[in-house]
Order: structure tokens, then C-alpha cells, then sequence
């Protein structure tokens, strides 16, 4: 074909093309103010039909991203996490209340625990080799005279300690204390005849005239303490008993126990007269003697003067005062006495004006030359503060014994306290009621002051009422008494004590 004929075929292509034709004659543009089409467009079966698309449909209206919150699926997580913890619940619960761990503190083997320490206190019953301290208990006996115990004498001193700083005042006097010292200072002797049980009367040996008996129940343990401990000392068919129990082990039978084991080594000795003394006579001892069938017999008060004021009185005229160094011209009584002459006079004239001023004073009358060395051995003794009154001249009425001292005041200090002591005050009856007893008296207050002394105590008798008075004068109150307690029976008491 040639060129010419290939455009003319194009071209009549080109004119017989119907879109063309279509374009130029579009139906729908002629109509287009109630364009037909256009408002049935949205009905259009397929254009209409587009929404519901099965996979757009779902797309758009995804029920699941609606209702995110409201998911089937997530709201019953909380159903699957309950089953799931209910199945692990009982394992977390037993672990915080694990019925072993909480019952701890009640467990079976240590609640019977009590019942482990009956059974050991069961098997500690007393025995000759351990002395229990229950009911029942009984205490070991020692005599003086069979030997010493330095090392049970020194446990006693100090349960003595402790029950004096519990109650206040010392449950041992100065005589008490020193049968002690003294017991602790002995050798030991012969282990079978050092110690024994209490027992009855037909097994007890006899006590001597003159000895002290010493009762000891120790504590559980064989090597422990003392739990009770009395004394009784014999002297001129007299016995004094002096008893304590420790603190910790009173309200257990263990104060009649040791008094009813004493009692029988007097009964059995044949004592004629036994007292005990009650230091500061506390409410207890006064309901413990009282069961026991024993009464207050004699009285001694304990008289106080606070402060550093002197007294300052003169002696009555004619009379002066010397200390005991000066009169003995040394301050070594021991050696005083040993060397014999008018020093071991001086001092014995003032061991007669001793025993005549103290005749009815069972313990301080009885002092003598032993009993003097034993004082002036201690540690408060000073021969600077024993002061004897002297005539300035010779009475012929006087006995030549008293060598021309007619009074002594002597006044004691320990080395740790802050008060002093008026130890002994002593006139004869013969020179008393000369005005000698107050500047006497002053004399050694005065004294105990001016060397540092924040106080001065001393002991009286409640039945001497005219001392009492001149005390009470000088500035002295009653602090607290002592009381001495007898029998009521006139006989030894049984010592089956209830």
C-alpha cells in the first residue's frame, strides 16, 4: 500500500472511533441539572455494593478495634489469670502462714522444757555432798574448835554483804564478825571431825563452854554460794545466835531451818540461856521470831547526830583528860601491853573501869586484855581517840584499880565511812553523877569533827534511860533499834520449829 493510501486509512480509523462520538453527544452532560445518573449514583449496583465487600466491610466495622476495651479476649484475661491463680493460690498461701514457722514460739519440745529442769531439780535433792535449798533443806554444822574454812567463811562474808546492802543494816554484829574472821583464820583439822550434818541430839557431840557454832546450807550448786548461814557463840553459859538468809533464797524454810539445827547443838551443850539478836528488827524478823514462840526482851537503840558542830564543853573542875597514847606514851597499845609496866597498867585500869561501869552489860563487860588486843588490832583503832578523864588529885574513896581514871570515851571509825562511832562511853558508879558524862562524851565528838567526821552514831540501850536522856541532850535522834529476842518459855526452846 502506498503512503498515500495508509493516511487515508488512519484518518477514516480515526473518524469511526466511538468514544469520540460518545464525547460529543454525551446524553448525561445535556441533563445535568437533574442529572439521573448522577442521583442514582448511589444506587449504583456495584458502586452500592463496594461497602459491603466482604474483606472492606470487615475492614472498616472491625468489631475487634470498636470495641478494643470491651475485647471478649482481653476482658477474659482476668478469668484465665484467676484459674491460673487459683491453681498456684494454696502454694502462696501456705507460704505466708507456713503452720511450722508461726508455731515457733509454742513449739512441743520447748514448751515441756520446764518439765526437763523438774526432773533435774528432783535430782537435786539435798544430799550430804550437795545441800539443796528447797523444803526440807538442812544445814551443815561447824565448830570453831574442829578447824577453820577460809575458803566458806569468805563465801558467808559475802552473802553477809549482800543481805546487808538488801535490808539496810547488817545482819551480823562486830562480835558476829569476828567469830567469822576468827573461823576463817583457823587451820583446817581433821576432815572427819570438821563438819556434820544436823542431826539428832543422841549423834551431836557437845559444844564447849566457850566456842561458836557456825551453820551453812549452800546453794544448789556444790560449788556456789551461801544461801542461809547463823552463828551461835558460847561464852560464860550463855549463848547469843545471830542468823541471815541471802535474798534470793528467802520464804523457803531456810531461816528455821538453820535456827532449829542451832537450837539443838545448845539443847544438847545444855545451854542455860539463848538469845538472838534482830539488827534494825525488821517487820520479817519480827513475824519469823514471833511464829517461832520467841519475844523482844532487851532493846538497843541507834542514835544519830548530823553535822560538823562542835560541842565544846569543858570538864568540871578538877578533872582532865588525856588521850590513851599520851598516857601510855605510845601509840602501840600491843606492844604496850607486852612490855608490862605503867603502860600495861594504865591499861589495864581502864579495863577495870570497864568492867565495873558494863557489870550488867553481858558482852561489854566481859572485855579483857584478849578482847582489847583484838580491837586494837583493827584497822579503825586508833589510840588518839580513846580518851580517859583523871582526878588532877587522888581520891582516897576511890579503888586503887581505877588508877585515878574515872572515865573513857572511846570513839571507832572506819577507814571508808563518813561517820564515826561512839564506841564506848564508860563511868564507874562511883563517879557517876558528877556532871562527867556529857563534856566526856564531847570529847570524843568533838574529836571525830575536827577530823573530817560528816556525822556520829552511837548505840544505847533502851533500858538506860539516864544515857538515853544525855544523848538525846548532845543532839543525838533514834535512827533505828536493835532488838534482842529471848524464849518465851524460861527453858531452852524445843527446836522443832513449825
Amino acid at each position: 500500500m502506498s503512503e498515500k493510501g495508509k493516511v487515508k486509512r488512519a484518518k477514516a480509523e480515526k473518524r469511526a472511533k466511538p468514544a469520540k462520538a460518545e464525547k460529543r453527544a454525551k446524553p448525561a452532560k445535556a441533563e445535568k441539572p437533574a442529572k439521573p445518573a448522577k442521583a442514582a449514583k448511589p444506587a449504583k449496583p456495584a458502586k452500592a455494593a463496594k461497602p459491603a465487600k466482604p474483606a472492606k466491610a470487615e475492614k472498616r466495622a472491625k468489631p475487634a478495634k470498636a470495641e478494643k476495651p470491651a475485647k471478649p479476649a482481653k476482658a477474659a484475661k482476668p478469668a484465665k489469670a484467676a484459674k491460673a491463680a487459683k491453681a498456684a493460690k494454696p502454694a502462696k498461701a501456705e507460704k505466708r502462714a507456713k503452720p511450722a514457722k508461726a508455731a515457733k514460739p509454742a513449739k512441743p519440745a520447748k514448751a515441756a522444757k520446764p518439765a526437763k529442769a523438774a526432773k533435774a531439780a528432783k535430782a537435786a535433792k539435798p544430799t550430804k555432798a550437795n545441800l539443796a535449798t528447797g523444803p526440807g533443806a538442812r544445814p551443815t554444822l561447824y565448830r570453831e574448835s574442829h578447824g577453820g574454812r577460809p575458803g566458806l567463811a569468805a563465801r558467808v562474808a559475802k552473802a553477809h554483804a549482800k543481805a546487808a546492802a538488801h535490808d539496810g543494816v547488817e545482819p551480823l554484829n562486830q562480835d558476829g564478825l569476828w567469830a567469822l574472821e576468827a573461823w576463817s583464820e583457823r587451820p583446817p583439822a581433821d576432815p572427819d571431825h570438821l563438819a556434820h550434818e544436823s542431826a539428832s541430839d543422841e549423834d551431836l557431840p557437845l559444844v564447849p563452854v566457850a566456842d561458836t557454832v557456825h551453820a551453812v546450807i549452800r546453794t544448789r550448786w556444790q560449788s556456789g554460794g551461801v544461801a542461809a548461814y547463823g552463828q551461835a557463840r558460847c561464852s560464860r553459859g550463855a549463848a547469843v545466835i545471830e542468823l541471815f538468809v541471802a535474798p534470793k533464797y528467802r520464804r523457803r524454810g531456810l531461816g528455821r531451818a538453820v535456827l532449829r539445827a542451832l537450837l539443838k547443838e545448845l539443847r544438847h551443850a545444855g545451854a542455860p540461856e539463848v538469845s538472838l539478836w534482830a539488827h534494825g528488827n525488821l517487820p520479817e524478823a519480827q513475824a519469823f521470831l514471833d511464829a517461832a514462840g520467841w519475844a523482844a526482851r532487851r532493846t538497843l537503840f541507834r542514835m544519830l547526830r548530823s553535822g560538823i558542830a562542835p560541842i565544846d564543853l569543858p570538864l568540871p573542875r578538877g578533872y582532865a583528860s588525856r588521850t590513851l597514847a599520851e598516857a601510855i606514851g605510845s601509840r602501840d597499845v600491843v606492844a604496850a601491853l607486852e612490855g608490862g609496866g605503867d603502860a600495861a597498867r594504865v591499861i589495864d585500869g581502864l579495863l577495870a573501869v570497864n568492867a565495873a561501869a558494863f557489870a550488867d552489860h553481858p558482852e561489854q563487860g566481859a572485855l579483857d586484855r584478849a578482847g582489847f588486843v583484838q580491837r586494837a588490832s583493827e584497822s579503825w583503832f586508833s589510840a588518839d581517840a580513846v580518851f580517859l578523864v583523871c582526878r588532877v588529885a587522888i581520891e582516897p574513896e576511890m579503888p586503887a584499880a581505877y588508877n585515878r581514871i574515872v572515865g573513857f570515851h572511846w570513839v571507832k571509825r572506819e577507814p571508808d565511812s563518813a561517820l564515826a562511832e561512839v564506841y564506848v562511853v564508860g563511868i564507874p558508879p562511883e563517879a557517876q553523877g558528877r556532871g562527867l558524862a556529857k563534856p566526856l562524851t564531847a570529847l570524843g565528838v568533838d574529836h571525830a569533827i575536827a577530823q573530817g567526821a560528816a556525822g556520829v552514831e552511837l548505840y544505847v540501850d533502851e533500858g538506860n534511860p539516864r544515857a538515853v536522856a544525855t544523848y538525846s541532850a548532845l543532839g543525838f535522834s533514834v535512827a533505828f533499834a536493835d532488838a534482842q529476842y529471848a524464849p518465851l518459855a524460861p527453858s531452852l526452846p524445843s527446836p522443832s520449829l513449825s
